[in-house]
């Protein structure tokens, strides 16, 4: 399992097996900070009976899906414009991703 976020008194917590999203109260959790939150007791996913048992430390599930720069690994990614392509000349719709970090393109 997965832990999202905290909403009010309740520990949004998302399956790892079946992909639902599921809010449980914060009194069963010793610990619920940014990134991670420990349960007290056992959890199980209502539809596909997951378990996570006592004293498991339940992270946040990490973004695949920002972009990140092959060559340095930084997510500040800009897009820019060509000007110009070989084939077509100046008409071209293209743009390339280039890395604020490493000035790198891709």
């Amino acid at each position: 399992m997965y832990y999202r976020n905290l909403q009010e008194d309740k520990v949004v917590i998302e399956c790892n097996n079946c992909e639902k999203v599921y809010k449980f109260q914060k009194k069963y959790f010793s610990i619920v900070s940014d990134n991670y939150c420990i349960n007290n007791t056992m959890l199980q996913c209502p539809n596909c009976k997951n378990t996570v048992y006592p004293n498991t430390k339940i992270e946040a599930k990490k973004d695949t899906s920002m972009i990140r720069c092959p060559y340095c690994g930084s997510t500040q990614i800009q897009m820019v414009a060509r000007k110009w392509s070989p084939l077509t000349g100046f008409f071209t719709n293209k743009v390339d991703r280039v890395c604020v970090k490493c000035k790198k393109k891709f």
